[in-house]
């Protein structure tokens, strides 16, 4: 890890204050706009209500995993468990009109809790292993700071994603000019 919990903090930070300027100044059509290789969604709505899902998983399981006396850790909670699944091109879903204030309203406060969060881990508690169960197996044994900067890097992309698509639709192109590649394909932890 190249950095502590101050830094990966700020950079949440930063991250969770562009999502939300990017998505209040989208317009409701523009909530619609196709994503046709993007697992988290088939549109630009339906990732908006992923990343705000996904922030609030990430603070569970940051909390799942802080340092407490002792150096024991909390329960994982039974949902998490499972894991976190990618919705598919076909799964719909999305955000429509007054939902999008709704989302954006999630991601502030999600985002503001896993800033919080991510504060208060000692340099050592980053280092950890993420503890048995909470999050998918790919992640176990991983230290906790590199499971937070994997999400920072997901949410980057999803931002991107977002932005090439709305981008692309705003330039008058016919279909995707960029390829909106898979956010899972484009980081190997």
């Amino acid at each position: 890890m190249s950095e502590g919990a101050e830094g990966l903090a700020d950079r949440l930070e930063r991250q969770t204050f562009e999502i939300v300027d990017f998505l209040s100044r989208l317009t409701k059509s523009e909530l619609e706009i196709p994503c046709p290789n993007e697992d988290a969604g088939p549109n630009v709505g339906a990732i908006a209500v992923h990343v705000a899902a996904s922030f609030g998983r990430a603070t569970v399981i940051l909390q799942a995993a802080a340092p407490v006396p002792a150096g024991r850790v909390h329960d994982v909670p039974q949902a998490l468990v499972q894991g976190h699944p990618h919705m598919g091109p076909r799964s719909g879903g999305g955000v429509e009109g007054s939902d999008v204030d709704a989302t954006i309203r999630r991601i502030k406060d999600h985002g503001r809790e896993l800033v919080d969060l991510v504060r208060s881990y000692p340099a050592y508690a980053l280092r950890r292993p993420l503890p048995a169960g909470a999050a998918r197996s790919a992640n176990l044994g991983k230290p906790v700071g590199m499971i937070i900067e994997y999400m920072i890097y997901l949410q980057a992309a999803h931002l991107d994603t977002m932005r090439c698509a709305v981008a692309d639709r705003r330039s008058g192109a016919d279909g995707p000019q960029i390829e909106h590649g898979r956010s899972k394909d484009r980081f190997s932890a």
